[in-house]
């Protein structure tokens, strides 16, 4: 068991016409930023949209938040969940990155269980982390 941790999960629209070097870009600048803050968490991206679960010290986070709202590459920018945790999803990575476009041998569902879940405003936000849990199991080292 691990000492508290703030989990926030955030999803997001990517503008129009974004890229595979962009999706690099965004994924370097991240893991840098949370290298350097002590974050960990992963990226998702599947159909025009993020999801990206942060996890770390709340002030971490919040700023690690404020510099992802800045950046014009995403838009509509809406927090599904917040919570404390006693341990980490994915403590083993600065930035996981998941591309759903690409993941045809995937858990079937799984994505669309997840998008769906984020959003859909009414649905509760716990729900949102079984999902998670399951994907950071195909990370685990």
């Amino acid at each position: 068991m691990g000492q508290d941790v703030f989990q926030l999960v955030y999803l997001s629209r990517a503008v129009d016409g974004i890229s595979y070097s962009d999706l690099s870009d965004i994924l370097d600048r991240d893991r840098e930023f949370n290298r350097r803050n002590g974050l960990t968490g992963i990226l998702i991206y599947r159909d025009g949209f993020f999801i990206q679960l942060l996890e770390g010290g709340e002030a971490e986070v919040m700023d690690a938040m404020a510099e992802r709202i800045r950046d014009r590459r995403h838009h509509h920018v809406q927090v599904v969940h917040e919570i404390s945790a006693t341990d980490r999803l994915f403590g083993e990575w600065a930035m996981a990155f998941h591309d759903g476009d690409l993941d045809a041998d995937g858990e079937p569902g799984l994505m669309e269980t997840l998008f769906q879940l984020a959003r859909e405003a009414r649905r509760p936000k716990l729900e949102i982390m079984t999902p998670l849990a399951r994907l950071s199991r195909r990370y685990a080292i």
